[in-house]
């Protein structure tokens, strides 16, 4: 049974009664008093027995989210590497009169890449053009990503997917990523 100390006199009551056994004064108030400190003190002490089960939980969460995302992801970088082996398979092929596609590539961080070559181009005949043949070919790429049926795991699965062009001699012409910001 708990004891309240009288403010008047000092002496010790129990804490059922309201009035103090020796000088008669209301305890009541120092009761109210007594359990406001007991509470706001209580309350605002964090103990490792109430914080515990909130950082499992926290750690568990955390734990099955990266479980998960490293599955995803490996599963995901495993359709991708499909994807270009059977592409591969059928390369080289043309794709209209001056471009051909020479295989594919699964890349980490979720890219996908094309080898091109522009097989009517040399690099030191369009050095000054590449910006213009990027800018020409970026809308009908994008639109391709956006609208082709073949396209639609990258669609899904958020690719990024990179253009890499050669001219006929095999020096690196021109690179164009397309982002899931820009086909989304």
């Amino acid at each position: 049974m708990s004891k309240i100390t009288c403010q008047n006199c000092g002496a010790e009551n129990s804490s059922r009664l309201k009035y103090c056994s020796q000088c008669s004064q209301e305890l009541n108030k120092v009761v109210q008093q007594k359990a406001a400190t007991k509470s706001s003190s209580s309350s605002s002490g964090l103990t490792f027995k109430k914080v515990y089960p909130f950082l499992l939980g926290i750690v568990v969460l955390l734990a099955a989210f990266f479980t998960t995302q490293r599955f995803l992801s490996a599963s995901l970088n495993k359709a991708l590497v499909v994807a270009a082996s059977e592409l591969k398979e059928n390369c080289p092929m043309m794709v209209d009169n001056e471009t051909r596609l020479d295989n594919a590539v699964a890349l980490p961080d979720n890219t996908f890449q094309y080898n091109y070559t522009l097989v009517s181009l040399a690099k030191e005949y369009i050095q000054m053009e590449l910006e213009a043949i990027k800018n020409e070919l970026l809308p009908g790429i994008v639109n391709n990503v956006k609208t082709n049926p073949d396209l639609v795991f990258f669609r899904e699965n958020k690719t990024n997917i990179s253009y890499n062009y050669r001219d006929r001699n095999g020096v690196f012409l021109l690179e164009i990523e397309v982002t899931p910001d820009m086909y989304q």
